[in-house]
């Protein structure tokens, strides 16, 4: 452990080194556009960001309090920065156990805190997938100049996310399907042995998410506050691009809104590490129907700044706070 206490700090250094330099190109243009903002525009920005983790934070601690109760916002906040400079740094990979590692820190048993983590990511991918759904129902017409090109893709895309979303909910609700994805994984392995510490990994992440979503039902407050908190965090992300867009477009807000819903459940169903890929690929398409490319590409900066760099820059500084060699969770040094 004493080993482990030295390399910490040298080891968070390397990270903090490898990601400015594998996202160099990126962090350039987005600290030049920054510099052209307004004051005012890169104040609300960096506010809405922020309102991101503020529902991050409450959420943590409403399934953190289920095993500790004693489980405090605060913590629920530093854990939500806590993942986000791993998010950066480890290029997404790391999220998860990032925040397990928190969490077993602060008190969670390790097999509760993988089924908090688990249970959190269900519910923001299922938050994702009804809220671009109902946008694109709801706002096809007044976007229609936008979608219209590409409606058969948002519509498969609106589909496989309707799907991944059925999944969800039935693998954390239903005990017969879980048995029946349990028992088919079993069939899997003795065909491919080679795999089965893969599909062992799988199983339990199964019945992990059954365990912890069983228990989250029979909380109706709980559930509650995990559906409207997932709704207002990512509606503080949606806004950010609408904030910059609304004046050079012909669309309201809420139009805007729409659009960037669409754009982030197209681009969950598109792989790629740390969600960087898709979603420009999707911003760049549907929002450059609306606007001139110039100012899409300056909001589209905004946001990852806003949402990406800042939050992983609280990050680093909540972790250097609490100097990372002690429990992360603990209100003393």
């Amino acid at each position: 452990m004493k080993i482990l206490r030295k390399i910490k700090w040298p080891l968070l250094v390397a990270l903090f080194l490898f990601a400015s330099v594998y996202y160099w190109d990126v962090l350039e243009n987005i600290l030049d556009e920054i510099k052209k903002l307004p004051f005012s525009a890169l104040l609300i920005s960096l506010a809405l960001g922020t309102g991101f983790f503020v529902f991050e934070g409450k959420i943590i601690q409403s399934l953190a309090n289920k095993y500790v109760p004693s489980f405090s916002y605060r913590q629920g906040l530093e854990c939500a920065y806590y993942c986000a400079f791993y998010r950066f740094t480890t290029l997404g990979t790391g999220t998860g156990i990032s925040e397990v590692y928190y969490l077993s820190k602060s008190g969670v048993p390790a097999s509760k805190a993988t089924g908090v983590g688990l249970v959190q990511y269900a519910f923001q991918k299922i938050t994702i997938a009804v809220y671009g759904a109902v946008s694109f129902i709801a706002f096809s017409e007044s976007l229609s100049s936008a979608i219209k090109p590409y409606a058969k893709f948002i519509a498969v895309g609106t589909l496989l996310t309707a799907l991944v979303a059925t999944f969800l909910i039935s693998a954390s609700t239903s005990k017969k399907l879980a048995s029946l994805l349990i028992l088919f994984l079993d069939s899997i392995a003795a065909k491919f042995e080679k795999h089965g510490a893969k599909i062992d990994e799988a199983k339990k992440s199964i019945a992990t998410l059954q365990e912890a979503g069983s228990l989250l039902l029979k909380d109706r407050k709980r559930l509650v506050i995990l559906l409207t908190s997932n709704v207002f965090k990512l509606t503080c992300w949606y806004l950010i691009p609408a904030m910059i867009l609304y004046r050079s477009s012909s669309l309201s807000v809420w139009s805007l809104i729409a659009l960037m819903a669409m754009c982030n459940m197209l681009a969950g169903v598109i792989p790629a590490p740390s969600g960087v890929g898709p979603l420009e690929f999707t911003f760049f398409l549907l929002f450059g129907k609306v606007a001139d490319i110039g100012v899409v590409g300056s909001a589209f900066i905004t946001y990852r700044f806003s949402s990406w760099i800042f939050p992983f820059l609280v990050g680093f500084i909540f972790i250097g706070l609490r100097k990372i060699g002690v429990r992360p969770g603990s209100s003393t040094e």
